[in-house]
This record gives C-alpha cells, sequence and structure tokens, in this order.
C-alpha cells in the first residue's frame, strides 16, 4: 500500500521500476482518502501502473477492491501472499483473513 507522503509523491513513485517483476499476481493500492487528508493531488491508476512498469499489474484506490483481490488471490493454499503497508489497506482486516484461512 502506497501510504506515506514519499512513496505517494510523483518524484518518488518512480523508484519502484521493475520493483514488482515476476510476480504471478501484483497489485498496488492506495487510498483516495489517504491523498485528500495530506493535501496531496491525485494519482491517476495508468501512472501508477506506468511507474511501477510490471506488466499485468493491478492498481486499486479502493479498500472494496484490494480486499476482493487479496480474497481472490487464494486458491489451493500453496501460494504466497506477500502484503506491505504502512496503513490499513482501506480497512482490510489482515487477522480476519488469516483466521479464515484456517
Amino acid at each position: 500500500e502506497l501510504h506515506t507522503f514519499s512513496s505517494l509523491n510523483p518524484d518518488f513513485i518512480e523508484h519502484y521500476k521493475g520493483s514488482m517483476d515476476g510476480i504471478d499476481k501484483a497489485a498496488v493500492f492506495y487510498d483516495n482518502h489517504a491523498l485528500k487528508m495530506k493535501n496531496m493531488a491525485p494519482l491517476d491508476p495508468q501512472y501508477v501502473y506506468d511507474a511501477f512498469g510490471t506488466e499485468g499489474l493491478t492498481v486499486y484506490n479502493d479498500g472494496k477492491d484490494i480486499k476482493e483481490f487479496i480474497e481472490n488471490t487464494q486458491n489451493e493454499g500453496d501460494d504466497i501472499l506477500l502484503l506491505m503497508s504502512s496503513g490499513n489497506l482501506g480497512g482490510f482486516d489482515i487477522n480476519q483473513f488469516v483466521d479464515s484461512l484456517k
């Protein structure tokens, strides 16, 4: 989740280029509400996609959509799911999700 001032800054975001190469299902989430709270300009999802430069990357800016992506990414239990966030993934309850996998 892009959440901090630096990670949402267009001058910094391009440093992520290639960081998700080789990932089967890659997604980036940023919360438009966080941008508003920080008095930052809206980010165009296409700009974020282009900045990461990863083919097939999905960019979300709605908490419901990233929640659905995470829940639908798990399939037969052999996946590795890496979530990195400095926020709360749009209110996604990771503990509840992990408990549901047991």
